[in-house]
């Protein structure tokens, strides 16, 4: 769990609070297994989408930031620094970043590994700043749906490529 920046100063709930905050997100429906922990790996939520109850092995990467307040009025920007990027960069999986403000509990999301348009199973790494959206029921859907498409895009081909 990373804070949005390393301030001594930022109080030492920031972290699981915002943790806690995606959990609380992710839990509201009932097609997703949150795995544990992996912060050495750059995520810190693991997330398997299952399919009518059942496991199906697609998997996500949430990486879970904190922020004591942000103007809600502009977006935020993240951007990742370079050790980070290379964490990223042969993950396997879907990658996407949460921050929580704990303020007013507010979330705002990106990709930092999505789906790559026109190209079937490919991603992108995005390493470049980019502004969060905000995080809502209606945006996890949206990425739980991206998700699956890319599965479903990446078993496609696979099945053309072995024909």
């Amino acid at each position: 769990m990373a804070n949005d920046s390393d301030n001594p100063q930022e109080p030492w709930y920031l972290g699981p609070r915002a943790e806690l905050l995606a959990r609380l997100y992710l839990t509201r429906r009932d097609d997703l297994l949150i795995w544990p922990n992996f912060p050495d790996r750059g995520q810190d939520l693991l997330v398997e989408i299952l399919r009518d109850g059942q496991r199906t092995g697609r998997l996500f990467a949430i990486r879970v930031q904190a922020a004591l307040s942000r103007e809600v009025s502009e977006p935020p920007v993240l951007s990742l620094s370079a050790p980070q990027s290379g964490i990223y960069r042969d993950l396997p999986y879907p990658a996407i970043v949460l921050l929580f403000t704990v303020d007013n509990d507010a979330g705002f999301f990106r990709w930092l590994k999505a789906p790559a348009p026109g190209t079937p199973g490919a991603l992108t790494l995005l390493e470049d700043e980019g502004a969060l959206t905000p995080f809502t029921n209606e945006t996890l859907a949206g990425i739980i749906e991206d998700v699956s498409r890319w599965y479903d895009a990446r078993a496609a081909a696979a099945l053309t490529t072995t024909a």
